[in-house]
């Protein structure tokens, strides 16, 4: 289907803007899931009350990725599948349906059902959403794009475990499960970020300067990041997990300092992903110093979900929104103080809780309190901007 095609197709699809194409569903969803679901973990952290099947700290992080992180994930890559192969992605009833499926995954805990039918429901939204990944792709032959489908599938084999460790006796694999999400996410991140950040960096700052690219450091930083995925998988703990961390560490840094032009500071657009994605590489870090002083790992864990993955999944979403809607891509005082607000809880997290963790400070449920109330706030800054903007036709009339 050519892109001529596409418009005239879209042109007369009469389904509620909303349905249009699936970053207006998802992303709104992900913004107010990012509030609920925080403000609901506050609840229960400081009530402990009201727990699930999982329990509050494992439904707290199987949320976090496969509820709000796998919203964004969705809405990105049915909107980016249109732009690769020229073929209209789910829209309508259908991509509905779909975001309705998403949301059964996230009420079904709270019901009184037997574990293994919320599972049911729950395991359902990711392959359907590979389904529909993966057929635009493999009608247009634009396979180099399989990787994310590849990806999609790991998610969901690692909810698979996640539900496995809850519902059966024999079965430990819920961590495990969970320590494949957050991995699979970041590198889906890494893969992403390397193709797009650079880019936006360039356009964003008037291509006045170019970022300095180095296929060695490109190649050799998703290779150790890799490599260091795998052994927190097989070996989480041992020391030699730490060294690779500080090597994958030091060239995702470098790959970092190289997209760095100094006019990104000025464009609010920019330095949200650009601060974003410097999560990572402090994370291996801190990932690496954990386990050589014997430390838990919330800190680094914390730098790559609520840092990497909160802050870049609030930038593309204000990007993506802004751009497929006809506007101008520019960050408006609320979106501005939306990514400050992230950007603080993220700071606040990790660094409060690194402190809080090195030296036995007791202030530790403040400084999760705090955090949270400032990322519910980014959020909510984020939902009131864009629900017009997300439910209402392209100010240029043109579909999508």
């Amino acid at each position: 289907m050519t892109l001529l095609q596409i418009e005239k197709t879209a042109a007369t699809d009469d389904s509620l803007p909303l349905l249009r194409l699936g970053f207006r569903p998802f992303f709104l969803l992900a913004g107010i899931s990012a509030i609920v679901l925080i403000l609901s973990w506050l609840y229960l952290f400081n009530a402990g009350a009201g727990e699930t099947l999982y329990g509050a700290i494992s439904w707290h992080a199987h949320e976090m990725l496969f509820g709000f992180a796998v919203a964004v994930i969705a809405g990105f890559l049915l909107t980016a599948a249109k732009n690769w192969t020229s073929v209209q992605t789910l829209h309508g009833v259908w991509l509905g349906i779909l975001a309705l499926v998403w949301l059964a995954g996230r009420v079904a805990p709270w019901l009184p059902l037997p574990g293994w039918l919320i599972g049911v429901i729950d395991l359902g939204f990711l392959p359907l959403l590979a389904l529909t990944i993966l057929l635009p792709i493999v009608k247009t032959s634009q396979y180099q794009h399989l990787i994310f489908v590849l990806i999609l599938l790991v998610l969901f084999a690692a909810n698979l475990l996640f539900h496995l460790g809850h519902i059966s006796q024999g079965w430990h694999s819920a961590d495990l499960g969970i320590r494949l999400a957050w991995l699979s996410i970041v590198f889906l991140i890494t893969v992403m970020g390397g193709r797009v950040i650079p880019f936006f960096i360039e356009r964003g700052t008037g291509m006045r300067e170019k970022v300095r690219t180095s296929r060695l450091i490109e190649i050799t930083s998703i290779a150790t990041l890799l490599a260091w995925m795998l052994a927190v998988l097989l070996a989480s703990d041992h020391r030699y997990v730490a060294y690779l961390a500080c090597v994958a560490g030091l060239f995702q840094l470098l790959r970092w300092w190289n997209w760095h032009l100094g006019a990104l500071w000025r464009v609010p657009m920019l330095w949200i992903l650009y601060l974003g994605y410097a999560w990572i590489p402090v994370g291996l870090f801190l990932y690496a110093y954990a386990v050589f002083v014997g430390m838990i790992v919330s800190p680094a864990l914390h730098a790559f979900t609520a840092g990497t993955i909160g802050m870049l999944t609030l930038g593309m979403m204000a990007r993506v929104s802004l751009g497929h809607t006809g506007r101008e891509i520019q960050a408006n005082s609320m979106v501005i103080a939306a990514f400050v607000l992230v950007t603080l809880a993220s700071l606040v997290r990790v660094i409060g809780s690194f402190l809080a963790t090195a030296f036995s400070l007791n202030h530790y449920a403040a400084i999760i309190t705090s955090a949270g109330i400032l990322w519910a706030a980014g959020f909510l800054l984020f939902v009131v901007t864009f629900f017009s903007i997300l439910t209402r036709p392209r100010i240029d009339m043109r579909p999508g």
